[in-house]
């Protein structure tokens, strides 16, 4: 009987690793570039993970051929959200007719392979009218982790309302929500914007960015690691 017991014990242990395998995909959330002066930043962010090695970062070259970039370690199994970054300072080099093409190679610990969408930064070569962005974004922070500096992207779209000057603000908290600094605070014009936050005098841990405007308010997080 008690040999029963571990043998259905075993049994039950092994449907819930078959069952927490079935649930657990990497699952990709988005894979977006952006481009920053003569670099593009990448970000990816995946909704849950299963026995994932990594990535790697691979961007096309004139001929068609997929080139690896860099490896970004992965959090082999997980079921929350984890965000990736990679700053690549060689995009000039890859520009073909105003574009940049990049791919994930995701590989799994046991050795499979699988491809996600590819993605194409738009990459002008030549001076261009300024685009106004089409909707309200907040990037996420780069670099994320920091320390002790990160940069923050935001752009408001043109339109109606927002033709003229609006005012906007963009604010730190902390944990507790006790606000830390006031990065803008002041009327701009639709377009897109970077602002730089310095932390040299805070300690480590989790911090909050909002942007608010009109009838638009956005809320991210980034981490300070000493």
């Amino acid at each position: 009987m008690k040999n029963f017991k571990i043998l259905l014990l075993i049994f039950y242990m092994f449907c819930v690793l078959v069952i927490i395998a079935d649930i657990l995909p990497v699952t990709l959330t988005y894979f977006i570039g952006t481009k920053f002066g003569n670099s593009v930043l990448l970000e990816w962010e995946t909704a849950t993970e299963q026995d994932n090695l990594g990535f790697n970062l691979q961007r096309k070259d004139a001929g068609g051929l997929w080139l690896n970039l860099a490896f970004v370690e992965g959090h082999g199994n997980s079921n929350v959200p984890h965000q990736y970054y990679f700053l690549d300072s060689t995009a000039a080099d890859a520009v073909q007719n105003n574009f940049i093409y990049y791919r994930l190679e995701q590989l799994d610990i046991d050795g499979g392979v699988d491809y996600p969408d590819s993605i194409e930064v738009d990459f002008p070569t030549t001076v261009q009218t300024e685009i106004f962005p089409s909707e309200f974004v907040l990037h996420q922070n780069y670099p994320n982790p920091f320390n002790p500096s990160t940069k923050i992207k935001f752009s408001m779209p043109a339109g109606s309302v927002y033709s003229k000057y609006v005012t906007v603000s963009l604010r730190v908290f902390d944990l507790l929500g006790s606000e830390i600094a006031v990065l803008l605070n002041k009327q701009i014009s639709p377009g897109n914007y970077e602002v730089e936050f310095n932390a040299e005098n805070l300690p480590s841990g989790i911090y909050f960015y909002k942007l608010n405007l009109n009838n638009f308010s956005q809320t991210k997080k980034m981490v300070l690691l000493r």
